[in-house]
């Protein structure tokens, strides 16, 4: 994004900006401040059907808004395979089930 070079930027929902690069700078800090929840739940093996109920839980996200939790399921997919293309968690195969778990 910081290569673009426009004079205004129109952001979805947000209106027209001229200088947006404050904006990428908190979304890059949102983003690894997600990872390190992901990584902070992941200090022991579990499913990707566990993983994102720990991390909402550690987040303090309402795990009975629908909307909230398959928003945030998708979310927590998406920085896991990250994770797991950085190194910085690996998998294992235990009674079918694939289990996550950050390395240390």
């Amino acid at each position: 994004m910081r290569s673009l070079n426009c004079k205004r930027y129109i952001l979805a929902h947000n209106g027209v900006y001229e200088d947006i690069s404050s904006l990428i700078d908190r979304n890059i800090a949102t983003v690894y401040e997600k990872l390190d929840a992901v990584t902070a739940v992941t200090n022991r093996w579990m499913t990707l059907e566990q993983l994102p109920v720990a991390v909402m839980e550690h987040l303090g996200i309402d795990l009975n808004i629908q909307l909230k939790v398959v928003g945030a399921k998708r979310n927590i997919q998406m920085l896991v395979e990250h994770l797991l293309e950085t190194g910085k968690m690996e998998t294992r195969i235990r009674q079918g089930y694939v289990e996550y778990m950050a390395k240390e």
